[in-house]
């Protein structure tokens, strides 16, 4: 029926190529989580190019499935096509899509089957903040590694400098393991940027501990 919701969902951009250096005709591969009609829980993985025409607006062809969650393991797929254009850096886009499934008419994407619908997105103008963000992360990070070595080092016997240093990479590598696990687990709870925001505050954390607990050796 014309104006019911069929669709929401949040995701984020996994990848880009270059299709033709003319136009230029860019390909944007985007990851979704998101909810179908009926509180169907879905992932969604789209594919899409579009390319520059005259006024400042993007035409956009793509194509996409959806994949349940539940282990029911249907699958329904779209098409679709639609303009673009660009607020500052927020894009905001309109279209039109048709979908089909092999799912019987039973199942629970099976309304999918000849829909045609219409489709409004917009792509988070934070985006290029968050770029931004993890090149200073990386910076951080280059800054950060030598003194937390050096400081193991300092405290260390000689007799047990090798084994102390082993013991911390031990524990500090194994940080990334469940560190992104949770991380992952917070991300999916709420969103990127309380995820984000949750490693910079642990960070913090565990500065002003360094520096009311831990002092500097001095012979």
């Amino acid at each position: 029926m014309l104006g019911e919701l069929i669709y929401e969902a949040k995701g984020k951009i996994t990848g880009y190529r270059v299709l033709d250096v003319e136009g230029p005709k860019i390909e944007v591969t985007i990851s979704e989580n998101g909810t179908l009609k009926g509180g169907i829980e879905t992932t969604d993985i789209v594919t899409y190019w579009s390319i520059p025409k005259p006024g400042g607006a993007y035409y956009a062809e793509g194509k996409g499935v959806f994949m349940t969650k539940d282990g029911s393991n249907e699958t329904a797929t779209w098409t679709g096509q639609g303009i673009a254009h660009y607020s500052g850096r927020k894009r905001r886009d309109v279209g039109s899509v048709f979908c089909s499934t092999s799912s019987s008419t039973t199942g629970k994407l099976g309304f999918l089957n000849n829909v045609v619908g219409v489709f409004e997105y917009e792509v988070d103008e934070n985006g290029i903040d968050l770029i931004s963000g993890m090149s200073l992360l990386g910076i951080g990070t280059a800054l950060v590694y030598p003194a937390l070595l050096a400081a193991i080092s300092d405290i260390a016997y000689p007799q047990w400098k090798a084994t102390s240093l082993g013991v911390y990479r031990f524990w500090r590598d194994l940080g990334f393991v469940f560190g992104a696990i949770g991380i992952g687990f917070i991300a999916d709870i709420y969103d990127l940027s309380i995820a984000i925001q949750s490693v910079s505050w642990i960070a913090l954390a565990s500065g002003i501990f360094v520096i009311i607990f831990m002092h500097e050796t001095k012979l």
